[in-house]
């Protein structure tokens, strides 16, 4: 497990420009194995300069400290969109798959596999949001070591860049287009070619692909089935598998919060990411496009040879051809009402065998 870290959204005094920075105590990566998962994620990001990959700006290694200056990504987690929201249009998850799309083949192509994709690791900005400076401005003080003399330290102490003191603002702007999109946290980033660093090394089992939880190495094809499992559920509402089958009812999905299926680490789900049977459940799915779930299929296969990689991801029919926007209704069923458990089972004829 990588040690813990503390970020901090920090003014840089030379520029004016507002970063992020992880710091890391020394005393947490003395042991060889810890230092390595430092090393290797400064090293990568060092390496990584993409629009869609968040940026190192520096390493600043201080007497009790190893700081990590990253660029401050503008936005939300994915993650919280998701609570927030609910419903996406296939308009909406098909730019946000592709942005991500772009950012995958791009560390791919440098060799490097992420190894921890997720919606908690993926920063969205849209077009009504801001930052809104002044009243919610706070100063906690200033670093007391040699990062003094570089930055001072203006938002308090966060357990995510995204959650700083500089408040994020919304304007009630009705439709809203993704401006930009990156992946963070390298923290279980790893090179390709270093088998002997790439076994499963944690992540969150529900992202988790077939071939780690049976002990095998995260590579470029595992990390693909983990753009799988965001999309199914930015297009679904839910996630794809689930530990209790009996929980794939209508009332079950809408009446059970995003962090209850993501989190959730037991046997049965293990055993149900290994059989790769995503379920695709009525009425959630009635209006997602053939193409649309062909895509998701094409990520979410269970032997890694057979899935899509990112740049034949990039080439498929859903993600080249424009998707117009067609608001979704949300679905909304009381708690105490039962439904049966109907699977799509791909009527029309833009539907494809499930």
């Amino acid at each position: 497990m990588a040690p813990r870290r503390k970020c901090f959204s920090v003014l840089k005094k030379d520029t004016g420009e507002y970063v992020v920075i992880k710091r890391i105590p020394r005393e947490k990566i003395m042991g060889r194995k810890e230092y390595k998962l430092i090393s290797h994620e400064s090293i990568i990001l060092e390496k990584l300069h993409h629009p869609n990959i968040i940026g190192m700006v520096d390493v600043i290694p201080t007497p009790t400290h190893l700081n990590l200056v990253l660029e401050y990504a503008i936005g939300t987690e994915l993650a919280s969109e998701i609570v927030a929201r609910k419903t996406f249009t296939e308009h909406d998850v098909q730019k946000i798959t592709k942005e991500l799309l772009h950012g995958m083949a791009y560390i791919h192509r440098q060799g490097i596999v992420h190894g921890d994709v997720k919606p908690e690791n993926i920063i969205c900005s849209f077009d009504d949001h801001h930052l809104k400076f002044g009243a919610t401005e706070t100063r906690s003080g200033y670093f007391k070591d040699t990062l003094d003399s570089e930055m001072s330290l203006v938002a308090s102490q966060s357990s995510s860049a995204s959650s700083s003191s500089m408040k994020m603002c919304r304007e009630n702007s009705g439709v809203r287009e993704l401006k930009s999109l990156k992946l963070i946290d390298f923290g279980l980033a790893r090179f390709a070619e270093d088998s002997s660093a790439a076994k499963n090394t944690g992540g969150t089992m529900a992202f988790n692909a077939p071939e780690l939880l049976e002990g095998g190495q995260v590579t470029a094809e595992s990390d693909m089935w983990a753009v799988g499992v965001p999309c199914f559920i930015l297009l679904g509402g839910y996630p794809p598998f689930f530990s209790d089958p009996d929980r794939r009812t209508v009332a079950d999905i809408v009446n059970s919060p995003y962090y209850a299926f993501t989190n959730e680490c037991s046997q049965a789900l293990r055993d149900q990411i290994i059989d790769a049977d995503p379920a695709f459940v009525s009425p959630f799915w009635d209006d997602v496009s053939g193409l649309a779930q062909d895509f998701v299929q094409g990520l979410l296969c269970r032997h890694p040879e057979d899935r899509l990689t990112a740049e034949q991801a990039l080439q498929h029919p859903w993600i080249t051809n424009p998707v117009d926007y067609v608001p979704r209704a949300r679905v909304d069923v009381p708690p105490d009402e039962d439904y049966d458990d109907n699977v799509n089972e791909g009527e029309g004829e833009d539907a494809l065998p499930l």
